[in-house]
């Protein structure tokens, strides 16, 4: 395999035709038999490029006319003997509806939820599945994740993000068709045991937690809802819940999400556990529309400076949620994930929207615009994407990059925020004059409630935290900065 082959391909996407809310990106990549898959979206392409420099394209054609956007945006992708199997969602054709002034808005009679099949030799493509609504406000769920079966030899694919037919959908790779083999609205998954372990999705309201089907029967065995706050290990609260990946380590399954990740014990009969990472009350800061990477025995989790974002405001949001998202507290940062700790690998400064690892390198897929909200839609997708190109050793390495996080008073009011992980660093400090903060300590493993609490108040300058630095800090504020902020620092 010549790995240059790879590399050169991935250049630098421009703006492109393809009529959406805001960025797309670069998603779905998989490494499979010497050969790279991804879909661009919002353009709707697919790219396979093979080791031997060779490639194929594919624009979505067995979906509908042009013209065409989507593709995916939720890394629903999976490989197995010598082929590779997609999802997600595609307009074919797109519409894009004018309104008063600069506000647009894309209908929805002509989107499909599918699920494709590559072959990577030589890529030719079947179209396996696809559903549309035929509605011009709703949607049939679009194929969040997709995962093969080895029990039955199927693929499995969720449908978290829509309105209609949401559920777990298996999908023959025969293309003899596909059934609904449950109605659970699920986003990501994993294979966890002999079961499907996945995330339940409350974009649209109900219980968000876990849900597990036997790989033989699609039987439901396992099913509970978010650790409650006395179930975190800050004994803090959640809200703003928005599903990430799932990955399972060392005999539990992970669910990363907005305000950390909570970890399920779906065979060994505990209750779940929350755990706060990089949580920041009402800003839409979190592992959102990216996917969680096996490296080295753990798992990389990328806490994306906000996926989502207002610009000609709308009327499905509250207003502090709409004014938080135009601003990031912090750029998108790379969080290591193992059964002990959580400790900062790096940072990006857009958000990543999809990890692959290739030989000792990992391929970092990044957007540099968030997806917009309803009346933000444009006729081409808005953000630059890339691939950055990361080794193993400097992910891996046990001395994280310096970081800077800038928290507003307006976001967290007086809830618990933060959870900070500083494993790895020499220093941290806490700006903000005024304040008086409770702190919290902990980490990863430690069971609910088990943090350990300071007070401290601040004055002028930087008040040091160093002495925290072997675990993860949340904080809660009891009064506020005269600034309005706190500015967080580890070096």
């Amino acid at each position: 395999m010549r790995r240059d082959c790879i590399l050169s391909s991935l250049e630098e996407v421009r703006p492109g035709p393809g009529p959406e809310w805001g960025g797309g990106g670069i998603y779905s990549m998989k490494y499979h038999r010497g050969a790279l898959y991804y879909t661009q979206a919002f353009e709707a392409r697919a790219r396979l490029v093979r080791g031997d420099c060779s490639s194929s394209e594919y624009d979505f054609s067995l979906v509908g006319p042009p013209p065409r956007s989507g593709g995916d945006t939720y890394n629903a992708v999976d490989a197995v003997d010598g082929k590779i199997y997609f999802g997600g969602w595609v307009h074919s054709p797109a519409i894009l509806e004018r309104g008063p002034g600069r506000r647009a808005e894309v209908r929805f009679e002509n989107k499909y939820s599918h699920v494709h099949e590559m072959d990577v030799s030589d890529g030719s493509v079947k179209l396996l599945w696809k559903e549309g609504a035929r509605h011009t406000k709703l949607w049939a769920c679009e194929v969040t994740d997709v995962i093969y079966n080895p029990m039955r030899d199927s693929l499995i694919a969720a449908r978290g993000d829509g309105h209609i037919n949401c559920g777990v959908l298996e999908v023959e790779r025969s293309g003899r068709g596909a059934s609904m083999v449950s109605d659970d609205r699920v986003l990501r998954g994993e294979i966890f045991m002999d079961m499907a372990c996945l995330s339940k999705h409350t974009g649209w309201g109900g219980d968000p937690g876990l849900v597990c089907l036997d790989l033989e029967t699609y039987d439901k065995v396992y099913s509970s809802g978010v650790p409650t706050p006395e179930r975190a290990a800050d004994s803090g609260g959640l809200a703003h819940y928005r599903d990430g990946d799932v990955f399972q380590l060392h005999t539990k399954v992970y669910v990363s999400h907005k305000g950390g990740i909570s970890v399920f014990d779906p065979e060994g009969g505990e209750e779940p556990i929350y755990y706060r990472i990089l949580d920041f009350g009402d800003n839409p800061y979190g592992p959102m529309r990216s996917n969680a990477l096996y490296l080295g025995g753990g798992a990389l989790v990328a806490f994306n400076t906000p996926t989502a974002s207002t610009v000609r405001t709308t009327d499905e949001l509250p207003t502090n949620l709409q004014i938080s998202s135009r601003r990031s507290p912090a750029p998108t940062i790379l969080v290591y994930v193992s059964p002990s700790e959580a400790r900062v690998a790096g940072l990006t400064g857009g958000r990543v929207t999809s990890m692959e690892s290739v030989g000792g390198e990992v391929l970092i897929a990044w957007a540099t615009q968030p997806n917009l909200e309803r009346y933000d839609a444009t006729a081409l997708d808005t953000s630059v994407r890339g691939v950055s190109v990361a080794p193993h050793s400097h992910l891996l390495s046990s001395k994280p990059p310096p970081i800077e996080v800038e928290v507003d008073q307006r976001w967290v009011g007086e809830n618990v925020f933060g959870g900070l992980p500083l494993h790895g660093y020499r220093e941290a400090y806490v700006r903000g004059e005024g304040a008086r903060l409770e702190l919290r300590f902990y980490r990863l493993g430690w069971g609910p409630g088990e943090y350990e609490e300071e007070r401290l108040e601040l004055g002028k300058g930087y008040e040091d935290l160093s002495h925290l630095t072997g675990g993860i800090v949340s904080a809660r504020l009891e009064s506020s900065p005269k600034s309005g902020r706190l500015l967080f620092r580890a070096l």
